[in-house]
């Protein structure tokens, strides 16, 4: 998940993790300071990486006031299995009030 906050920064979300090099050979070509995770927030066999995405797009939009590191902290864990259950309870909490 690629985010351009301001003209001199962007983010770059992977619910898997990534690393500095795939973000140095990806986003080669783009201007301004790159923050992303590289720790897994998503176990690997998980399958709900959209859901995750779209969990972080809705945290990002309603918390501009923080920074990338805040929301992270803010609403994940180190524990893979936690982080299932509250990107999950969310979306399905959020489908059944419309």
């Amino acid at each position: 998940m690629f985010i351009r906050r301001e003209e001199e920064e962007f983010e770059v979300f992977d619910s898997l993790g990534t690393t500095l090099s795939y973000i140095q050979n990806t986003f080669q070509d783009f201007r301004g300071e790159c923050v992303f995770n590289q720790n897994p927030i998503q176990a690997k066999n998980s399958l709900a990486c959209g859901e995750f995405c779209l969990f972080y797009v809705i945290q990002r939009y309603f918390n501009e006031d923080l920074d990338f590191e805040e929301i992270l902290e803010e609403w994940f864990s180190v524990n893979l299995h936690d982080n299932e259950i509250i990107v999950k309870t969310f979306l399905r909490h959020e489908s059944d009030n419309k």
